[in-house]
């Protein structure tokens, strides 16, 4: 097809345009053959499909789909409630981490539950290298301090 009127024709058929625009493409019409013969066939196309027989799906087909439409729903969900957790997660993380020192006890000046757990050294020490864990120890202790302090 040559003509550029093709969307303008297209709307026609659809009864899409006002009346003065589309009393400007029926005079187009009566000119441009390439037009006419889209018309022709747009009108033709409607009928095919209108005198088509529509088949009854049957129950089974129904029943397939129905299913196939409520995984495909539960599938959304669980997708949706992922992004959520993972959202909150990194909420949490960001409230845990970016802001070490600020709440409950460490405020006070006192250490944290996990951080006194971690720098205690053993009741019991080996003689074999006990002063080993007691260094390791001392270091840990050191570290976090700092680490807290900032």
């Amino acid at each position: 097809m040559n003509c550029d009127r093709s969307s303008q024709v297209q709307a026609y058929y659809d009864g899409e345009l006002p009346a003065a625009e589309g009393a400007l493409v029926e005079a187009h019409l009566r000119e441009c053959a390439a037009c006419r013969e889209m018309l022709a066939d747009l009108r033709g196309l409607s009928s095919a499909i209108a005198m088509a027989g529509m088949r009854e799906a049957s129950d089974e087909a129904v029943r397939r789909f129905g299913r196939a439409w409520k995984v495909a729903r539960d599938r959304g969900v669980i997708r949706l409630a992922g992004w959520l957790t993972a959202a909150a997660a990194a909420v949490l993380m960001a409230v845990l981490v970016g802001k070490p020192g600020t709440q409950g006890i460490e405020s006070s000046g006192q250490s944290a539950v996990w951080e006194t757990a971690a720098t205690t050294p053993p009741a019991e020490i080996e003689e074999d290298g006990g002063s080993d864990q007691l260094a390791m120890a001392q270091w840990m202790a050191d570290d976090l301090s700092a680490t807290s302090r900032q």
